[in-house]
């Protein structure tokens, strides 16, 4: 006890050029001068001509539409399908990408890495039809026949626990998405 006492005691005391160390001393700031606007506004020039120039620079918002003549060799060599023409009589429908991909999505947890869900967005109508159909669809294909999802109407999507990003993609092809 008395040891502690001693070692609080010595912290205490400082030595009196530690105060001069820690002051610092700031120089005297003049008056502020008068800013000349000639030198802080720069002149701005605006031309139509001009600008058709920054438009070739600029990156495109959403991906080009699919080019009609090449609709006739599908699947391409990287896989891609396109969509079907709209079914009206789906109580569903999933949208495609901005670059027209399906929106199925890999999810791996961080910490160990081996939970991973399969997340579906995009989904637009009734979503809880979607997860039914996609759970009937999914139970042949699943370990024990038992599918885990999780459906959150606000960010329009579907999560599935596992590993069922090929399954789903087939799915979504199927039904002409």
């Amino acid at each position: 006890m008395d040891l502690l006492f001693r070692t609080a005691q010595s912290r205490s005391r400082v030595s009196p050029a530690f105060g001069l160390l820690r002051r610092h001393y700031w120089p005297v700031v003049e008056e502020k001068k008068p800013v000349n606007p000639e030198h802080t506004y720069i002149p701005v020039v605006e031309s139509a001509e001009d600008f058709k120039y920054v438009q070739k620079l600029l990156p495109p918002i959403v991906a080009p539409p699919v080019p009609v003549q090449s609709l006739m060799n599908y699947p391409t060599p990287s896989g891609w399908i396109p969509a079907a023409p709209a079914n009206s009589n789906a109580p569903y429908f999933v949208g495609r990408s901005r670059i027209h991909g399906l929106p199925v999505y890999m999810e791996v947890e961080k910490p160990s890495y081996t939970k991973k869900f399969t997340k579906i967005k995009k989904v637009q109508g009734d979503i809880w039809q979607f997860e039914k159909d996609l759970i009937d669809w999914l139970r042949p294909h699943s370990f024990d026949a038992l599918v885990a999802t999780q459906v959150s109407e606000v960010n329009r999507e579907v999560r599935i626990k596992g590993d069922y990003m090929e399954h789903v993609k087939q799915f979504l092809l199927e039904r002409g998405f």
